[in-house]
């Protein structure tokens, strides 16, 4: 792949990875945060059942619940807490407070697996959580929708480092397709604790 069309992909991945926030911000007019994301899901997972029905399918009770566990973490429990966030707090905040997975990745891997890393790295998780607090004032904002933002953030790096402890082994499951799709179902299936619809 080239320079420059590798650049443009970027940039354009972080375009729309960016005008997730204030488009979700302004959906959350018409209905629940997890309504959203069970469209969002069952719009784009009717999609892949020619991807996913071809692949080799996880066998046992623990693989399927290891790709649930990731599922639960990385989308519902992600992108919920995100779309709850943004009914209190914006959405620029919402994207920067959820936008904290990899300092909570070094975190949990630490402290639950015990894994040792060089100081540098430290530096950078330390340097990470002092522009977060700079961005939103050095203060701690009482409103429900900070800590979703935070928890999602929490949630990310969890699914994250679980990926990483069995990724190998769901990659192998459809190059990541089922895991997706387990994602949606999670999500989805969360919908009813959610509040009333608009629409």
């Amino acid at each position: 792949m080239s320079t420059t069309r590798f650049v443009m992909l970027t940039l354009f991945t972080m375009l729309v990875a960016g005008l997730n926030f204030p488009i979700g911000k302004m959906a959350l007019a018409f209905g629940s945060p997890f309504l959203l994301l069970a469209i969002r899901f069952i719009a784009a997972g009717l999609l892949m059942p020619p991807f996913i029905l071809t692949r080799p399918h996880p066998r046992g009770g623990a693989a399927w619940l290891k790709l649930a566990v990731i599922g639960l973490f990385q989308s519902a429990l992600v992108l919920g807490g995100i779309y709850w966030s943004m009914q209190t707090i914006t959405s620029g905040s919402s994207s920067l407070l959820s936008s904290t997975n990899p300092i909570w990745f070094i975190i949990f891997n630490f402290v639950l697996f015990g894994t040792r890393y060089r100081s540098g790295q430290w530096a950078g998780a330390i340097l990470g959580f002092i522009g977060v607090a700079i961005t939103q004032g050095f203060t701690v904002q009482l409103q429900a929708g900070f800590w979703y933002a935070l928890g999602a953030g929490m949630a990310w790096g969890i699914a994250t480092l679980a990926d990483v402890k069995v990724g190998q082994r769901i990659r192998r499951m459809g190059d990541g397709r089922l895991p997706n799709a387990v994602r949606r179902s999670c999500s989805a299936a969360c919908q009813p604790v959610s509040r009333t619809p608009a629409f």
